[in-house]
């Protein structure tokens, strides 16, 4: 639920929008906006697995985040930026590179 909000809130900040002011919105979400969501998901996430946000094996919910922070954004490297101050997120994001290296072609 937390991944879909992200991404409506994303398509809010672009909406209607072209050329340069769509520019400069895309720069301001990811810049100002997507780091305070991802602290945001990151303080939903539960302590007792660290690297997982479900379970105790690597799930869906990672996967979707993951490709939250890896595909959805124009922006990859304002993407992975903006977890920079959310270690729960990053070891996600890491267990899945790991376990799916080979699975994506950028």
């Amino acid at each position: 639920e937390h991944v879909r909000d992200i991404k409506q809130k994303y398509c809010d900040a672009k909406a209607g929008l072209k050329g340069d002011k769509l520019v400069v919105a895309k720069q301001l979400f990811m810049q100002k906006c997507l780091p305070c969501w991802m602290k945001k998901l990151e303080a939903s996430l539960p302590a007792a697995q660290p690297g997982l946000s479900v379970g105790s094996k690597i799930s869906l919910a990672d996967v979707v985040i993951n490709h939250n922070i890896r595909e959805y954004f124009d922006d990859k490297v304002a993407a992975r930026n903006s977890i920079a101050e959310c270690p729960k997120l990053q070891r996600i994001h890491d267990n899945v590179e790991q376990a799916a290296a080979g699975w994506y072609q950028s």
